[in-house]
């Protein structure tokens, strides 16, 4: 191994603390039924602050890409982790109604978010230019994989120091962790890349907004995060409920195997970003994307069948989900460097990225919406009532598959040559 390579993997390692940290997002769900009870908020109300922070992870990722490819990754991943420590302590002392906590939680932790999640991955491909999609794959892999460690985490701190509490022991926590791994981050001394598509070195912003293949990408990354995130934000208490209804557990027992169901779906989320990645450096981005969007549809297609069979079932079922939709966090990183290069990866990225933010808005508020409106017609929450949702979105991703035969590994053509 190279100096470089040695240095590359510093890199990688910063990388993967950061987003180990970074994965607390994924443990919403643990969160959203005690923020309910405690302060009688609807579903609508205490989801909505899932998509705004999606949203603002999104957009902040533009500005830190920017910022990230001029000066640096140290300095943005470093603010980013104090934003989601402020914005996290500001939950515990001051979200009390549904607005504060949009601002804190929503806009401070989707800001901090997006800046330390950006910077590892367009960091980390510059140093590895053969190896994008499995580098990516690992940089990611925290992200998916951490909420197995910190959901029955949070959902223990939630039991014994109350929900206030848990926000202002993990803010402190996760503020710290991303900062240190902040401090290792760094660009390559020069940056090397050429665009597989067209054989053009370097794509700017501007350009790639022009490109056909940007837009591609961009939608099938929206459908196919709008199906992932909408299980996210809600499988602990559709499994709960299931848990419950279905195979007559009592509601200590639910909780605690739900959390389970989150944890199993955060492993094979971390697994399919690396398995993913591997496998698209050998048989290419489309056919990786066309395979994983194609099972998650399935999978999302027939969730309520395999949760009324066990809880077993449920769990393959969301270990399956969870590696697609991890699947999504090294395929289209690394399809945006072949297409466009790896000098303006950061901000290009982010572009990209900003589809994940729509994914966000879309999916869990679609959810939200149609279970607030079953239990204002039903006056309770039924199993068939997420019937709907989980088929809404298995077509959205569904659609993704087959945009997917048509990504082509040729050149940006809305760019100039």
């Amino acid at each position: 191994m190279d100096e470089r390579e040695k240095a590359g993997w510093t890199v990688v390692a910063g990388g993967v603390l950061i987003n180990l940290m970074l994965a607390i997002t994924y443990t919403w769900s643990v969160f959203t039924d005690p923020l309910a009870e405690t302060y009688g908020w609807t579903h609508t109300e205490v989801q909505l602050a899932f998509s705004v922070m999606l949203a603002m992870f999104a957009i902040a990722m533009i500005p830190a890409g920017i910022i990230q490819d001029r000066k640096g990754p140290k300095l943005v991943a470093f603010v980013g982790g104090i934003l989601i420590g402020l914005g996290f302590v500001a939950t515990a002392l001051f979200a009390t109604s549904p607005l504060v906590l949009y601002i804190t939680y929503g806009v401070l932790c989707g800001a901090g978010v997006g800046l330390a999640y950006v910077t590892p991955i367009a960091a980390g491909v510059k140093w590895f230019e053969k190896k994008k999609g499995l580098i990516s794959g690992i940089l990611v892999f925290g992200f998916g994989f951490g909420s197995l460690i910190l959901a029955p985490v949070a959902q223990k701190l939630i039991e014994t120091q109350g929900i206030s509490q848990t926000f202002l022991i993990l803010g402190v926590v996760i503020s710290t962790l991303v900062c240190l791994g902040a401090l290792l981050l760094r660009n390559p001394p020069e940056q090397k890349g050429v665009a597989a598509f067209s054989g053009r070195t370097e794509f700017s912003p501007m350009e790639i907004l022009g490109s056909r293949e940007f837009w591609m990408l961009w939608v099938m990354f929206a459908f196919s995060a709008a199906a992932g995130l909408m299980v996210i934000g809600n499988i602990a208490s559709f499994a709960k409920l299931s848990f419950t209804s279905v195979h007559g557990m009592d509601k200590a027992a639910a909780a605690s195997l739900a959390v389970w169901a989150v944890g199993i779906l955060a492993v094979f989320n971390g697994a399919g970003r690396i398995f993913a990645g591997w496998l698209s450096d050998r048989i290419g981005r489309p056919r990786t994307m066309s395979l994983m969007f194609g099972l998650q549809a399935l999978l999302l297609w027939s969730v309520l069948f395999t949760s009324g069979l066990s809880p077993w079932a449920l769990f393959v079922s969301m270990a399956f989900i969870g590696l697609c939709f991890g699947a999504n966090f090294s395929l289209f990183p690394s399809a945006t460097a072949d297409a466009f290069g790896t000098k303006n990866m950061g901000v290009n990225y982010g572009l990209v990225f900003t589809s994940y933010g729509f994914g966000g808005i879309l999916g869990p508020l679609v959810m939200a919406f149609m279970l607030d409106s079953a239990t204002a017609s039903n006056g309770a929450l039924a199993v068939g009532d997420y019937a709907t949702p989980f088929l809404l979105v298995g077509g959205l991703v569904g659609t993704a598959a087959l945009l997917s035969l048509f990504a082509k590994t040729g050149g940006a053509t809305g760019s100039k040559k």
